[in-house]
């Protein structure tokens, strides 16, 4: 299948954003210190042929059939992460999934919702003449309230 298809963006699985989810687990990603997760996210988006712009550690990403006049809708979550603390009884960078559920660092803020935003914007990459121009954002320093983020 051409990469560049937009129909290419649907064919990601639910598996294959726990796989994600879990890489970025796995990788450090402390408020302003987000560059190795924005690398993995910014890639996963180019390997579907989704085009994306970096500025800083924050990731975007806009529908390739964009109209000038239609009002833009973003989806947005962050990617960046508090500092190990103490108290945990799994290790926060090892993605283990039991019993159905993801545990490690930033799985639940935002690890989560950072996924159904992606899997959002790659649905609607999938279809041709919307209302809204489609944005997606994934953004750093949102745990710091950061100047770049």
């Amino acid at each position: 299948m051409n990469p560049h298809d937009p129909a290419h963006a649907a064919n990601v699985s639910v598996n294959e954003y726990v796989e994600l989810l879990q890489r970025l687990i796995a990788t450090q990603s402390y408020s302003r210190e987000e560059h190795n997760t924005a690398d993995i996210l910014a890639g996963f988006l180019a390997e579907r042929g989704v085009e994306v712009e970096r500025y800083g550690n924050n990731v975007v990403a806009r529908h390739r059939t964009t109209m000038a006049s239609a009002p833009y809708l973003l989806v947005n979550s962050h990617h960046d992460t508090v500092r190990v603390g103490g108290g945990w009884t799994k290790d926060p960078f090892g993605g283990v999934v039991e019993d159905g559920k993801l545990y490690g660092l930033g799985s639940n803020d935002a690890g989560g919702p950072l996924m159904a935003m992606l899997a959002t914007f790659m649905h609607l990459c999938t279809h041709e003449g919307l209302s809204h121009n489609i944005m997606f954002a994934a953004t750093a320093e949102e745990e710091i309230s950061g100047n770049d983020g």
